[in-house]
């Protein structure tokens, strides 16, 4: 379901990507849709081409528009150490599905945005890793992705936009 046929209003759990936005334009993504936590999910939480998205910056930034932070990056970044150790392995999945759990419950109680580098959620694993995973858990609740343009996409209208298109010959 497309954002344009409804759900939006529900909506509970949403990504965004920094995209080397101004903290005003950031903010302004923020708050078109009532977020009040951002959770990074970035596993290098920084940023050398906009230095307000590094974390001790940005949470101090959130926190003065009254927006809550939470770094959940070393459990659901996307840059994992290799693990070979099954123990190592083992531990890692069961923080996954810890942080996980974290994120739903927090959605539960405000609006939630995972915070990660790319705009387009379909470069980046909130879209390919984390929708999926929180979507499977959350009973029914889906993940919407707030692109820099304020509008909102489901995994269904970023998927399409990776469909190659058929030429008509």
């Amino acid at each position: 379901m497309s954002s344009e046929r409804g759900g939006q209003s529900e909506a509970r759990l949403f990504t965004i990507g920094h995209a080397r936005h101004t903290l005003e334009r950031f903010f302004s993504l923020l708050h078109g849709h009532s977020i009040q936590v951002v959770v990074d999910v970035r596993a290098k939480p920084s940023s050398r081409p906009a230095r307000h998205f590094n974390k001790a910056e940005l949470q101090q930034a959130l926190a003065a528009r009254g927006i809550n932070y939470l770094y959940l990056g070393k459990d659901l970044g996307a840059n994992p150490a290799d693990v070979t150790d099954d123990n190592l392995r083992a531990a890692r999945e069961h923080a996954y599905a810890a942080a996980l759990e974290r994120v739903l419950d927090l959605s539960r109680r405000a609006k939630v945005a995972l915070l990660g580098a790319e705009e387009d959620p379909a470069g980046c694993h909130r879209y390919a890793l984390l929708a999926p995973d929180l979507e499977a858990r959350s009973e029914g609740g889906q993940v919407w992705h707030l692109r820099g343009n304020g509008k909102l996409e489901d995994d269904e209208a970023v998927q399409r936009r990776q469909e190659p298109q058929l030429s008509l010959l």
